[in-house]
């Protein structure tokens, strides 16, 4: 008995050691696929105080970089890799968790995006319903199907979970231009979303589409927004990156609740035309100076608080507004009161 369990013994030692990435064994944490030249966030996992390592097994794969909280993962080649992260504790790195890579050349549609087939008066389109890929570029395509896209639903792309940070690592969005109608909150919260192009057949978009998106910084096409005539509620809240200068052409007619509040816009020009802005909607931004044309009836409370205005032009006797309107500015009602003694034109 004791010779058989020596013989045993012998036989598995020498079996080879098998290391912590060995191919198709490999146990991982987490799964994602994305197309070559994309990248994907596995955001918020870091913590600063600690010391962390990367080991990825195949570079030619994939590339994998630590940056603040996050470790960024690009597609380089197609093929799939192992990716571990270790964490520095008591002296030594002890494995955090290892995720599985795979890139491909392209994602079919049906894996990046739950979708339905509409019909209105006969003709058939597509409407997104949630994006489910782990790509960081999203470029929304016109067709789906041979069906042309034409709406994206309410919250398609927002975070709803704070603790997973579902879709937090998407950096860019290019909106096809079939696309007509965005409902609400379909793009909020997402963190990392740096700059968005909107489609020049827009003719309805919900409310707070791009709310606390902190890191929007370029909206290409934001005339496509105006030309609905109005910017709609909570448009731009807290995207407190956003900083393009602000031209609200005259076929606006009104600037709803919230639309820009707690974005870092400095310059805002209001031409004539204009008839109603809404509280709240360019409070706590970055403005010095306010000129509302005599085509402005009605200011909301608190549409300017929070800024370090010092001069204000109101065109019209009858415009009417509160004083709370321009609340924790630099200038008070007496001051507002004054302007009318000095020429508008």
């Amino acid at each position: 008995m004791k010779k058989r369990f020596f013989i045993m013994l012998f036989l598995c030692m020498m079996v080879p050691c098998i290391p912590i990435n060995a191919g198709t064994g490999t146990k991982y944490d987490k799964e994602y696929t994305i197309e070559k030249g994309n990248m994907r966030f596995e955001g918020s996992i870091l913590d600063k105080k600690k010391s962390y390592k990367i080991v990825t097994e195949n570079k030619k794969i994939v590339s994998a970089t630590k940056s603040s909280e996050n470790v960024i993962i690009k597609g380089k080649k197609k093929g799939s890799t192992y990716i571990t992260i270790y964490v520095k504790r008591q002296g030594k790195y002890k494995k955090y968790n290892t995720i599985k890579v795979t890139v491909k050349n392209k994602i079919p549609m049906k894996r990046q995006y739950k979708y339905i087939i509409c019909n209105e008066n006969g003709d058939e389109y597509v409407s997104l319903v949630k994006y489910k890929c782990d790509n960081s570029k999203v470029n929304i395509p016109e067709f789906i199907e041979g069906k042309v896209v034409k709406k994206i639903e309410k919250n398609c792309f927002r975070i709803l979970d704070e603790k997973t940070k579902v879709n937090q690592y998407i950096t860019s969005v290019n909106i096809g231009n079939g696309v007509e109608i965005i409902g609400k909150s379909a793009f909020g919260k997402l963190h990392q979303l740096k700059e968005v192009t909107l489609p020049n057949g827009l003719r309805k978009m919900e409310d707070s589409v791009f709310i606390e998106d902190s890191n929007l910084k370029k909206v290409n096409n934001i005339e496509f927004i105006y030309n609905l005539g109005y910017v709609p509620l909570y448009t731009f809240w807290r995207c407190s990156s956003f900083s393009q200068s602000i031209i609200i052409p005259s076929y606006v007619k009104e600037i709803e609740d919230g639309a820009f509040c707690g974005t870092g816009v400095s310059n805002l020009e209001i031409k004539e035309g204009t008839e109603k802005i809404g509280s709240h909607a360019f409070a706590q931004m970055k403005l010095n100076v306010v000129v509302l044309p005599k085509s402005v009836k009605e200011i909301g409370s608190v549409a300017f608080a929070g800024n370090p205005i010092d001069t204000v032009v109101i065109k019209s006797k009858d415009t009417k507004y509160d004083d709370m309107t321009f609340r924790s500015t630099k200038i008070g009602l007496p001051n507002i009161y004054e302007i009318w003694k000095i020429p508008t034109d």
